[in-house]
C-alpha cells in the first residue's frame, strides 16, 4: 500500500469509530462535536480539536418499587406534570437515582406522576452521591449540602427531606429518552 492508501484507510476507520461514538453521546452539544469531527475526517483535517473525553451515562430501566422519594412535592404540581406526560405519552426525562439505594437525586414530582399514570417502570439514570458528575447544594444558601445527611434521613430515618431542600446539578447534562408511556407498564415489559 502507498501512502495515500494508508491514510484513506486510517480515515475510514477513524470514521467509523467516530459514528460508533454518537450512540455514546448526551447531549446535543456532544452530537455536533461528533458531527463535525466526522466532517473534517470526511475532508482530510485532524482530529486533535474534537474531544469525546467524558464519561457517559447509564440509564437503565428500574421497578418504581426499587426508587426511594427523598424530598415531599407539590401534589398541584405532580397531577399538571402528570396530564402533560400523559398528553404527550412520551417519557423524556430519565430520573437520576443513587445505584446502591434508589434514592431519587431530581425527579421525585416525575416520579409521583408515573405513579399516578398506573406506570410500572421508569428510565433511571445510574448514579452514585459520590460521582464527581453529581453536585448537591442546598437550596437556601447555595452551600454544598453534605450527602451523608441525605442518606441519613432518607435510608436509615425513612424520612423525606422538606421540598425545595436541595438542587442536584450534573456535569455533563443528563440524557434524554423518548420512550413510550404503554412500554413502562408491566403488560408490555418482558418476562
Amino acid at each position: 500500500m502507498n501512502g495515500l492508501e494508508d491514510r484513506q484507510g486510517m480515515q475510514r476507520g477513524l470514521l467509523g469509530l467516530v459514528r460508533a461514538s454518537i450512540h455514546a453521546c448526551s447531549t446535543v452539544h456532544e452530537i455536533g462535536t461528533v458531527l463535525k469531527a466526522i466532517d473534517s475526517l470526511a475532508k482530510g483535517k485532524h482530529m486533535r480539536e474534537y474531544s469525546f473525553a467524558h464519561p457517559s451515562y447509564c440509564v437503565d430501566i428500574k421497578p418504581i418499587s426499587f426508587l426511594r422519594r427523598s424530598k415531599e412535592v407539590d401534589d398541584g404540581a405532580v397531577q399538571a406534570l402528570a396530564d402533560s406526560i400523559r398528553e404527550a405519552d412520551v417519557w423524556t426525562t430519565p430520573i437520576p437515582i443513587d445505584i446502591h439505594t434508589g434514592i431519587i437525586m431530581d425527579g421525585n414530582h416525575r416520579a409521583r406522576a408515573a405513579l399516578l399514570l398506573g406506570l410500572d417502570y421508569l428510565p433511571c439514570v445510574l448514579l452514585s452521591y459520590r460521582d464527581p458528575r453529581v453536585r448537591v447544594t442546598s437550596v437556601r444558601t447555595g452551600a454544598p449540602f453534605d450527602v451523608d445527611d441525605i442518606y441519613r434521613c432518607v435510608v436509615h430515618d425513612v424520612e423525606m427531606l422538606p421540598y425545595k431542600t436541595t438542587r442536584h446539578d450534573f456535569a455533563p447534562s443528563l440524557p434524554c429518552t423518548e420512550i413510550r408511556l404503554g412500554m413502562l407498564r408491566a403488560a408490555s415489559m418482558p418476562s
